[in-house]
Formats: structure tokens, sequence, C-alpha cells
């Protein structure tokens, strides 16, 4: 059996139970907030884009946790060739004197199975515009203008009254070579209408693993509940990285769990989430 490399760390948000409005309540409760988002928009300077969009552009808006990514295909270095290309951002800390950094990530697979890979940092406060050369071979270059801007968004909700409240117990399993390994246990408290989210990172910024699962007990019946579950990030896989955006509606019996597989192979290599509601 192979031995488990990597360092396993996690980040798990819990609403406070204080923040819910009370539940005799019988009126949503207006929440209002402000949210800082970076929108990032790519234009290929030096070569075709494949399945282009209408205006020849692409683009993302930057998680704080997660990052952004993009994968596209180009016409490189030849106009008869394919190259692929993974476009990554991801959220630095702020410096003096400017409000937002980013880092741009990008890996390009050529024709031949050869890569070349680039990185730049850009700081700025508002917006700014600047080129990133992703490769080049002899004298062709292949070159992005990005686009970046930073936006703050003001966000109206409604906090529909709470029901009853919910435990979600959470195991994290690694799955590899027909072995079931724990990782990680979390007990995160929530109430039925209301989200609970846990999430973590693992590995280098750019290749990591970056997953967030989001439950949301729906209805109580009795012995049974109803909940909703969500699972989304990225996870490297061989040469790519691939994006992981799913959920699933659950209908769990007490003392019960159901879980969720974010893995590929067979054997299954991946994470396994197993939930336990406890109502």
């Amino acid at each position: 059996m192979r031995t488990l490399g990597f360092v396993f760390t996690c980040l798990f948000v819990v609403v406070p139970a204080a923040f819910f409005p009370s539940p005799a309540l019988t009126a949503p409760n207006v929440h209002v907030s402000e949210r800082e988002t970076v929108h990032l928009r790519f234009r290929c300077l030096t070569a075709a884009l494949v399945d282009a969009p209408a205006d020849g552009t692409f683009g993302f808006e930057l998680h704080p946790e997660r990052g952004g990514n993009q994968q596209f295909e180009v016409r490189w270095p030849g106009e008869t060739s394919t190259s692929r290309v993974t476009l990554i951002a991801t959220a630095l800390p702020p410096q003096a004197g400017w409000e937002t950094r980013i880092r741009l990530e990008g890996r390009v697979v050529l024709p031949d199975g050869r890569r070349r890979e680039a990185s730049r940092d850009l700081a700025f406060t508002g917006s700014t515009t600047a080129l990133f050369e992703l490769a080049r071979i002899e004298e062709q270059a292949l070159t992005l203008a990005v686009e970046a801007e930073s936006v703050t968004e003001t966000v109206v909700s409604a906090r529909p009254v709470v029901g009853p409240p919910v435990v979600m117990h959470i195991e994290v399993e690694w799955l590899e070579d027909e072995q079931v390994i724990s990782l990680e246990s979390n007990r995160l408290s929530t109430f039925v209408g209301e989200a609970v989210s846990y999430s973590f990172r693992l590995g280098e910024t750019g290749t990591a693993v970056a997953l967030e699962l989001r439950l949301i007990p729906q209805k109580i019946f009795g012995d049974v509940i109803q909940v909703r579950a969500e699972i989304s990030g990225s996870i490297p896989r061989a040469d790519r990285l691939e994006l992981v955006n799913r959920g699933e509606r659950w209908m769990i019996s007490r003392g019960q769990s159901s879980s969720l597989d974010v893995a590929t192979g067979e054997p299954p290599i991946g994470f396994r989430f197993v939930v336990t509601p406890e109502f």
C-alpha cells in the first residue's frame, strides 16, 4: 500500500447560532453586505482561439478562497497545430499602496506533448490592463491581454424564518488502492433552511486540490431529513486541472449517512465525504 503523501489541512465555515433570527419571527430578516469581487477578462493577441466566444474574449470571477481558472485551446505555434492552455488565478494578500493583488499562472501543452509554464503577479487599485506571455518558441510568442477589475458589490438577501436545529457530522476519507483512509471529521451546526459549508485546500498554489462541500437541510419528514449537497472546486488530473461542480438531493433516515465521492478510476482514487445529520 502506498503512503498518503500530503498534509491535510482544512477550513470549515460555521454560522453561529446567535447570528440567526429568532424562530419566533414570522417575517424575513433582510441582510445587506458588501463583497469585493475581481473580474478578469482575457484576449489572445497572437493566436486564434478554438471555439472562440463571439467577442473573442473569455473571463471569470476570482473566488477569494478557491481562485478561478479557465481552459481553452489555441491555434499555436502554427495555424494548423493546436495547443491546450490552462490559466489559473489566485488572490494574494494586499500590500501597502495596492488594494488588490492576484497571481496568474499559465500552462501550455504543445501538440507534441511538451509543456511551457509562466506566471505573473498583478497589483492594482480599481482596475488594470497587462500583457501575459504564456510561452515562446523562437520568435513566436503566445501572449494574452489581461483586464482585471475589482468591484465592490452590495448584496441584499432575505433570511427566511429558521427551522429546527440540525448538526451535520462530516467524515472526509481518502480512497486509494481499494483502501479507505480517514482524514478528518467535523461537526457543523445549522438550521433547516440554512446552509453550512466545509472547505479545504491541499498542495501548492496552482496545483492544489481545492474543494468546498455545501450542505442545506431542506425539510424534515418525521424520521427522514431532506438535504441538498453541493460540491465545487478543482482537482489536478494528470496534465490538466479538472473542475468539479455538481449537486445531489438526499433523503436520509435518522441515524443513517449519505456520501459523495470526488474520485476517478477503477478502483477509484480521490475523496469521499460521508455526512450523518443529527436532527
